[in-house]
């Protein structure tokens, strides 16, 4: 198959991206440009369908810790959450929307320094971070040069109702040069600090990122998030698992920190860090998921992977282990599309048990919900289903054929060809996300690789 050749400024596919135009369009000429300048995977299609997590491992940090400096936080209230869910609610599942991977360089034609902005879960030590780190010396956009010198530094919030990075330096570390002499990174790098760091549970924070090289635009290298779209400036971001500004990627730039959409005014895209802290006891918080299925690749049989879609026969599910311990779910929610719906219709979630029993059943109005545009779909449980520790679930979703939903999941950074540099296994839900277009039950088939247990879709479960 010959490969063709199309001509698209990577500025007219970054801008294309970061209106939330990228997923309209079936241009092949927006979707190369997208993919040689960093754009992510949203829309994108290939004739060569490969898995993209496979990066050596190679680079060791140096590192020198700063002193600590005590601050306090505003606390966080129940109204900070848009879904609504409380502060005691516990929400299991992905949690998290996301429609595409963006990198976001550390120096490069954009500089400035970076953010993760977090929220301490636990009060106690962290030693380090693990990050979804991105170069490439064949697409431009990634990295360039030797890396540079990248400097991470773990920082208290500055306690305004804006929560930016303080400057008060917790603990630090550094790369230098990492990319040199053709050295290699892993994917998802773990970035030690040189002592733990103390930290305060409901306390914010920050990992603050920058590029020190004296030629930064020329040496850098990029850390990737995911990146979705909303209907509206108004609309919450999204994330039920996350109260605002609870976990956000931050810039900074001519020294004023800004949010991701403020500083390149595009309100309806938002960013969704991909991170993991790690603390001194084991524990670890952060949100791991690492890219959406929103690909459709071509192979030898055809195309495959991307959303697929819940009609008539076709259904989608979502298996799932609960491990929050004995807890009553009063809600649960999948990150959907619409693009046809049938005036009386109904989408019906069906809740079983392992063994297939029906628990529960919901449904929502197929009208209600929003026309061509992913966003959450709400099912309440009534009465609350009480789940057990290690119990097995699984969540269906149908709809008649005169009706159309569409949705894509979310792929795991749990399982890569690095077993050394993998997130926390315990910051994703245990289970998969299912199709069935006929012909029985399967994992999804993304890069035409079939029945994958790698994947979760959009969804949540609010329980108490």
């Amino acid at each position: 198959m010959t490969e063709k050749k199309f001509v698209v400024s990577c500025a007219s596919a970054r801008l294309a991206l970061r209106l939330g135009i990228a997923r309209a369009l079936t241009s092949a000429g927006l979707f190369a440009a997208l993919s040689a300048c960093g754009g992510g995977d949203v829309g994108s299609t290939t004739s060569t369908p490969a898995d993209p997590a496979t990066q050596p491992a190679g680079n060791t940090a140096s590192a020198a810790a700063a002193p600590n400096s005590a601050t306090t936080n505003t606390p966080r209230t129940a109204s900070a959450n848009p879904f609504p869910l409380t502060s005691s609610d516990f929400v299991d599942g992905t949690g998290i929307a996301g429609d595409s991977l963006a990198n976001s360089e550390i120096g490069g034609p954009e500089p400035g320094d970076r953010s993760i902005r977090f929220r301490a879960k636990s009060s106690g030590s962290l030693t380090g971070a693990r990050l979804y780190v991105y170069y490439s010396t064949t697409s431009p956009g990634y990295s360039a040069g030797t890396g540079g010198i990248i400097h991470f530094e773990l920082q208290e919030d500055d306690n305004s109702v804006n929560h930016f990075p303080s400057g008060r330096v917790l603990a630090s570390t550094q790369w230098s040069n990492p990319l040199s002499s053709g050295a290699t990174i892993p994917l998802f790098p773990l970035i030690q600090f040189g002592s733990p760091a103390p930290v305060v549970a409901g306390r914010f924070y920050h990992l603050v990122l920058r590029n020190t090289h004296s030629d930064a635009r020329n040496n850098f290298i990029s850390i990737n998030s995911f990146m979705h779209t909303r209907a509206a400036a108004s609309a919450p971001a999204n994330h039920p698992k996350f109260a605002a500004q609870e976990w956000d990627e931050l810039y900074r730039h001519n020294g004023v920190w800004r949010n991701w959409q403020d500083y390149f005014s595009e309100p309806l895209s938002l960013r969704t860090p991909i991170a993991e802290f790690q603390y001194a006891d084991g524990q670890a918080q952060g949100q791991v998921y690492m890219e959406s299925a929103i690909t459709i690749t071509q192979g030898g049989n055809g195309s495959c992977g991307g959303p697929k879609a819940v009609t008539g026969n076709w259904q989608a599910r979502q298996t799932y282990q609960h491990l929050g311990g004995a807890r009553s779910a009063f809600e649960v929610g999948f990150r959907l599309k619409r693009e046809l719906a049938q005036a009386g219709d109904s989408l019906q979630l069906t809740v079983e048990d392992g063994s297939g029993n029906i628990l529960r059943t919901a449904s929502v109005d197929a009208s209600s919900t929003v026309s061509n545009q992913y966003e959450w779909v709400k099912f309440k449980m009534s009465p609350a289903l009480d789940m057990t520790t290690s119990a097995q679930y699984r969540l269906r979703l149908s709809t008649s054929a005169a009706s159309r939903f569409v949705l894509f999941p979310l792929r795991k950074g749990t399982s890569t060809n690095d077993p050394a540099n993998v997130f926390n296994r315990d910051l994703v839900s245990s289970g998969r996300a299912e199709y069935n277009s006929g012909g029985g039950w399967n994992g999804w088939d993304q890069w035409c690789a079939p029945n994958r247990s790698d994947f979760d879709h959009q969804f949540y479960i609010a329980s108490r």
